[in-house]
């Protein structure tokens, strides 16, 4: 694809050199020089070659903060990413963080190879190997090993989820055979890898004879539901999120919950929230716990801030003064617990915790796990 071509498919033309996108940017707020709209602006007339071989490229969050408040909608996440494939062919690359293992493990489950991804299934959860629902779990089996030294447990929010689902009578496949999503190679400009491992995936989907994927990644859940089938076709099944499952359960009377007192507030994931649009599942799912006060922090819901970092490149020192900004923004709401829906938001918000520099005293919850601990049994 020409410079060209990606200007025209993004609308970049119709950049009005406003600043709003720049003022929005979690990143240019922190310091750092990156400005979505010089990068728009700089290729429009005619430095595209410059603007894909610059180690700035990578350091976009990919956020859509700058996207949602453009007057002119100009696609600034899609203008990025297409930048992206084209760097990515010149053999550009961006500096990967902890040694560029987290793309190797997404990019070797496209090999083929046979994986032992269920360990994290004990005696007390309900799969199948065949019905109407399939749970794709995501990389959370992986992301245990390689983050162990959180002592975080991203399959401990897996398990809840199949808890729930068994509660609500529904036994989910869970198989081997799911790969990573694709997500990160997606955004990193990396299109053989996501196309293989979308393959192997879609192939895995339409084999299984479900009719229903329930998703909890947000980062997943984006992919099945809108990049697939624009970029390799149509899954053949519902994707449907498991927080939508609940919300209808609560709505219905068939998920009661035991009160478990405590403070929260929400960070709201971006894939989650700006890519997919849902913000008001979370949040009525916590407040159908008994006891449980849900305060907001200053900046939620679309203006939400980022989690800090996006797949695994140029983590840098305005990345971490991001993540120190967000958690202190959780601080000064008064919040005893910060909840999120995501398995990198407690990734990078735990890494940050472990900083310092970082005076803030909060615990992180995965909103599933939450629900799980309450679930009311009978």
């Amino acid at each position: 694809m020409t410079y060209e071509e990606i200007i025209g498919q993004t609308k970049a033309y119709r950049c009005l050199e406003c600043g709003i996108c720049t003022g929005s940017c979690p990143l240019s707020r922190v310091g750092c020089r990156f400005s979505p709209r010089l990068a728009v602006e700089r290729a429009i007339v005619g430095l595209g070659e410059e603007v894909a071989g610059e180690s700035d490229l990578w350091s976009c969050l990919t956020c859509r903060a700058c996207e949602g408040r453009c007057p002119a909608g100009v696609g600034f996440t899609e203008f990025m990413r297409l930048m992206r494939v084209e760097s990515a062919a010149r053999e550009s690359a961006p500096v990967h963080t902890h040694g560029r293992v987290v793309l190797d493990m997404m990019e070797i489950q496209g090999w083929g190879l046979d994986q032992r991804r269920l360990d994290w299934i004990d005696d007390t959860l309900q799969t199948a190997t065949e019905g109407e629902y399939l749970y794709f779990v995501g990389c959370a089996p992986y992301f245990d090993t390689i983050f162990e030294d959180l002592s975080i447990s991203l399959t401990g929010a897996a398990r809840d989820t199949v808890r729930l689902l068994n509660h609500l009578g529904i036994q989910p496949i869970v198989s081997n055979e799911e790969r990573c999503c694709g997500h990160d190679p997606f955004w990193a400009g990396d299109v053989e890898t996501f196309r293989e491992l979308g393959r192997r995936n879609l192939d895995f989907i339409r084999s299984s004879g479900a009719r229903r994927v329930v998703v909890s990644c947000p980062e997943c859940y984006h992919m099945l539901k809108a990049v697939y089938p624009e970029q390799l076709g149509d899954l053949g099944v519902e994707v449907v999120h498991i927080f939508d499952l609940l919300v209808e359960a609560v709505r219905e009377g068939r998920l009661e919950f035991s009160p478990t007192p405590r403070i929260v507030t929400y960070q709201d994931p971006c894939r989650l929230g700006r890519f997919s649009g849902v913000y008001e599942q979370p949040r009525e799912l916590i407040r159908a716990l008994p006891e449980v006060e849900l305060v907001e922090m200053k900046e939620t819901m679309e203006n939400a801030i980022c989690c800090g970092s996006s797949g695994w490149m140029n983590c840098t020192a305005a990345n971490k003064a991001i993540q120190v900004e967000r958690l202190r923004q959780a601080g000064a709401s008064g919040a005893e617990h910060l909840i999120t829906a995501c398995p990198k938001c407690r990734i990078h918000l735990s890494c940050a915790l472990r900083n310092d520099d970082t005076d803030v005293k909060i615990e992180m919850q995965d909103l599933l796990s939450l629900l799980a601990e309450a679930l009311k049994e009978g």
